[in-house]
């Protein structure tokens, strides 16, 4: 019996070093309904932050359930001395609190995966401000924050007129590499928040990235 555990570890171990080499550790296994993920699944695991079933019964879970299982019974029957039946049950209880980890553990990663909206990241009404002076029908550079990130970006006005340094601007497009802008208060007196509101122009930003509505 001690070589069945002793097999146990081996294949264990020696497939949670291929699956994490291969990037498969987090491949998750759906059982039948009604079976060991219905139990095991909604008990251990709970739902992601996403609102997603999280893997409980895993590839990498599975694995540290045989690598602890066999370790634990091939050290307690062969050197411990203990009855085959107290062997078998220590390490079973050793494997499922292999498992229970590997599951926690994914179960943190995959809560803390956060969805990235594209919008989020979009150029299109950010506010940001001129550090390099954008000169008469020229490119100067401006800062601004987005999706948590500072950037500096090559600008030019919209209208080919000149914008000083300091200047608060919004972004309109974004092509090549250089964006378009307009100053913020060109846009008040024209009345583009009214298009901001109804769709019609790309809604503004601050420099942190969060939306506004002027």
């Amino acid at each position: 019996m001690d070589t069945f555990f002793l097999i146990c570890f081996i294949f264990g171990a020696l497939f949670t070093v291929a699956s994490l080499i291969l990037g498969a550790a987090d491949i998750a296994i759906h059982l039948p309904h009604g079976g060991a993920d219905a139990g095991l699944g909604h008990d251990a695991g709970g739902h992601g932050a996403d609102g997603h079933h999280l893997p409980v019964l895993n590839l990498a879970s599975l694995l540290a359930f045989l690598t602890w299982f066999g370790a634990a019974g091939f050290l307690l029957l062969r050197f411990a001395g203990w009855s085959l039946l107290l062997a078998l049950l220590a390490a079973i209880l050793a494997g499922v609190a292999g498992a229970f980890i590997v599951a926690r553990f994914l179960r943190a990663v995959i809560a803390s995966e956060r969805v990235m909206d594209p919008r989020d990241y979009a150029l299109e009404g950010t506010l940001a401000r001129v550090s390099v002076r954008i000169p008469e029908s020229g490119v100067g550079e401006i800062i601004f924050s987005l999706g948590g990130v500072r950037r500096s970006e090559a600008a030019r006005s919209v209208s080919g007129r000149a914008i000083p340094r300091g200047t608060e601007v919004v972004i309109l497009s974004y092509e090549r590499g250089i964006a378009t802008v307009q100053p913020y208060e060109e846009l008040l007196t024209n009345g583009r928040t009214e298009e901001v509101e109804d769709g019609s122009a790309p809604a503004l930003r601050d420099r942190s990235g969060t939306t506004t509505k002027e």
